[in-house]
């Protein structure tokens, strides 16, 4: 009996299968690198959320523990999507392990990924940025180093601060970059966003783009009573709503929240 030969549409859809099967492999490697659920450390409560803008993103966002009474935040945007940008993310994951074994402050901590960015990784399109801060839940400070970070923003009491007078030019760029780092107080009642550029990039229903100024009246506007669900969750779903739920967005999105109760 002639055994019956595969047809190109027959092989390109075991390709397909093959390839998305691979994908979704990628996609819950990454997915075990983002918190899962907040933390609550004396009386603050950190959230977060991840919503890639396809399957894989380049988009990172993740708190470690830096002793008792300290958090470490970390969100990272690799410029481009898709697999590369998702392979580089992974590696800093590890990158930043290795890294706060001998050092936790913050400027130093974004040199070195920007010189393993430098010269470790060979990718051509290996650049991006990031915010990496150390939260003190007993001197109530946020030290921080922002490399360009979409979003960064101290809410207090009506007010709201942009996080971006420490750090420095943009990561993996240039190699030896000379970064800062500063401090700010948090008082009962304050919240700290820090989130990639996707926040601002979605567009609604309509097709227009959220951009600065919807977060801002996000939080204006929030309910008092609001203990119900974290913040991330909150802000998560108020996207879904806008976009009419749609399943992929315009780009990634990585979050961090930080409450002061």
């Amino acid at each position: 009996m002639l055994s019956r030969r595969k047809t190109p549409a027959t092989n390109a859809k075991k390709l397909l299968e093959e390839y998305t099967q691979s994908l979704d492999k990628i996609r819950t490697l990454q997915q075990q690198f983002i918190p899962q659920n907040p933390v609550s450390v004396n009386n603050y409560n950190i959230s977060s959320f991840y919503r890639p803008a396809h399957i894989v993103s380049g988009d990172l966002c993740f708190y470690v523990a830096l002793g008792t009474n300290k958090i470490g935040i970390v969100v990272i945007d690799i410029i481009g999507k898709g697999i590369s940008a998702c392979f580089i993310t992974v590696c800093l994951k590890y990158i930043f392990q290795s890294i706060i074994q001998v050092s936790q402050s913050p400027k130093e901590v974004m040199s070195a990924i920007n010189t393993a960015l430098c010269t470790t990784i060979t990718l051509d399109n290996k650049s991006g940025y990031g915010f990496y801060g150390v939260l003190d839940t007993v001197k109530n400070t946020l030290t921080y180093c922002n490399c360009g970070v979409g979003v960064a923003k101290l809410f207090s009491k009506g007010n709201v601060t942009e996080l971006r007078d420490y750090g420095g030019f943009a990561l993996g760029g240039i190699e030896n970059t000379v970064y800062t780092e500063g401090s700010v107080t948090l008082n009962s009642g304050d919240v700290v966003i820090i989130a990639t550029d996707g926040l601002e990039d979605v567009k609604n229903s309509a097709g227009k783009r959220l951009g600065t100024e919807w977060l801002d009246g996000f939080m204006a506007n929030r309910p008092d009573d609001n203990t119900h669900d974290t913040l991330a969750n909150q802000i998560d779903q108020a996207i879904h709503t806008q976009t009419g739920c749609r399943s992929f967005l315009e780009d990634d999105i990585a979050c961090v929240c930080i409450e002061n109760f």
